[in-house]
């Protein structure tokens, strides 16, 4: 299913990168997610580092996959992947208030992610090849160690919340420990 406001860019990157997710998406998954575009994101209302053109939300209807979310711009692209409130259904465990819409992995617009790379991730994803680790911490949900990989040479690391050495002192007394996160395929 298929939520989107056409804009008047055509030829622009944005529109060639929007066209292009929604087409492989909708080739691949035609009944398995849902696709929202929005050309006038709120992410712009308190950012003034940059201008972000569109964002594209693929939600899998299956609730134990992962969603994603696209920034593009004309200066780069960014993406989130997931978020803490999933991740902790998926393994049993609570998490904060605070910290229930962190995503597994972020990254802000970046002119390195190009369109090829952004099928690759939707790709990881999709397929549950993404690598996610929860880290656990007096039974609640406080750090997510996540990697993408892209092809042999490529893989994107992401380490958000809990640091690792805090983790491991913890882990020591039994107060904290690392679980695969069994996630689903769209």
């Amino acid at each position: 299913m298929l939520e989107r406001t056409e804009i008047e860019m055509t030829g622009s990157r944005v529109i060639q990168t929007r066209n292009r997710i929604v087409k492989w998406v909708e080739t691949r998954f035609p009944d398995k997610v849902t696709i929202e575009i929005n050309e006038c994101p709120e992410a712009n209302v308190e950012n003034y580092d940059y201008f972000i053109n569109c964002e594209i939300k693929i939600s899998p209807l299956n609730r134990d996959a992962m969603p994603v979310t696209f920034w593009l711009s004309e200066d780069g692209i960014g993406y989130a992947v997931g978020n803490f409130s999933i991740i902790a259904k998926l393994i049993g465990a609570s998490v904060g208030k605070r910290e229930r819409n962190y995503p597994c992995a972020f990254v802000e617009l970046s002119y390195k992610i190009d369109r090829d790379k952004v099928l690759q991730i939707c790709e990881s994803v999709a397929s549950a090849e993404m690598e996610i680790t929860g880290i656990i911490t007096f039974g609640k949900l406080k750090g997510i160690e996540s990697r993408i990989y892209l092809d042999s040479a490529n893989i994107e690391e992401f380490s958000i919340g809990q640091s690792t050495p805090l983790v491991e002192i913890l882990a020591l007394f039994g107060l904290s420990k690392r679980v695969k996160v069994p996630y689903c395929k769209w």
